[in-house]
């Protein structure tokens, strides 16, 4: 009746059904006879669907209960981690596997469907800490970064540090453009580490930063502009690569020639001759 009532909160109908039976009703013969009742119902509810699908995992049926999880839509992943967590509890690796990898698959899809961010924060959380101990255990980290990517932005925090930890800096750069982060959007120890290890990817984060200042249109905005491309000239001679930054500025005062506050700022900030 958990499964079958005609009744509101459904998530934690199924939830509680799924708790009896992986506690209490696991013998086989059990299991075998409550299957055998809920495939005789023909109205197949998302509830009954998912009973059955447990049923079928406590048998130890993953090929039956991954075709019958696999038949719905964004409206499974749910109830997903209940079994991810199950399997880790067994320390299942080998089972777990094709269970995580179709959580991983459309989860991107399934945080799309609301645009509540503390929604979609906690739930990414929460899928990024059901699958670590199976990533970690098996030595899936392409996995844990795809989790990680699938669930952008709510997953910028880990992903970030876990680009960092592995030295991935090229990604790294990359995920501050997804971002839509500048320069001055990243705590300065990180742009310390960053210059240490790969100043290079720092580059396009000045550039997006001083064309956002320059877009903004005022003489404050100008002056941090000023501020960044100064910090830039540095970075690009640390780099050995002078050339690109006069043809980059060469570039910019041509294309905010009539930006008379700017070429001003850059004339006090020694940038260009008076």
């Amino acid at each position: 009746s958990l499964l079958t009532a005609n009744f509101f909160l459904e998530h934690e109908r199924v939830h509680l059904y799924r708790l009896l039976w992986s506690n209490f009703f696991r013998k086989k013969a059990w299991c075998e006879k409550e299957k055998q009742k809920l495939t005789a119902i023909t109205e197949r509810t998302l509830p009954l669907t998912i009973g059955i699908a447990h049923l079928n995992i406590l048998l130890k049926e993953d090929k039956t209960a991954l075709e019958a999880i696999s038949s719905l839509n964004n409206e499974k992943i749910p109830y997903m981690p209940y079994w991810i967590d199950f399997f880790t509890s067994q320390r299942e690796w080998k089972r777990l596997g094709p269970y995580a990898e179709m959580f991983i698959k459309e989860l991107k899809s399934y945080l799309s469907e609301t645009d509540d961010y503390y929604t979609n924060r906690s739930y990414a959380n929460l899928a990024i800490n059901a699958i670590r101990p199976y990533c970690s255990e098996t030595g899936r980290s392409d996995l844990f970064e795809k989790a990680l990517i699938a669930a952008l932005p709510y997953s910028y925090n880990e992903y970030e540090y876990n680009l960092v930890y592995n030295q991935k800096f090229d990604k790294w750069s990359q995920l501050q453009a997804y971002m839509g982060y500048g320069i001055d959007m990243v705590h300065n120890e990180r742009i310390t580490e960053i210059s240490k290890h790969s100043p290079a990817n720092l580059l396009p984060l000045y550039h997006q930063t001083i064309e956002e200042h320059i877009n903004m249109r005022t003489r404050d905005h100008y002056r941090e502009a000023v501020q960044e491309m100064k910090r830039l000239h540095s970075l690009y001679k640390k780099l050995n690569r002078l050339a690109d930054w006069e043809y980059f500025l060469e570039m910019l005062l041509e294309k905010t020639k009539r930006l008379r506050a700017f070429q001003e700022e850059c004339q006090r900030g020694k940038l260009i001759d008076g």
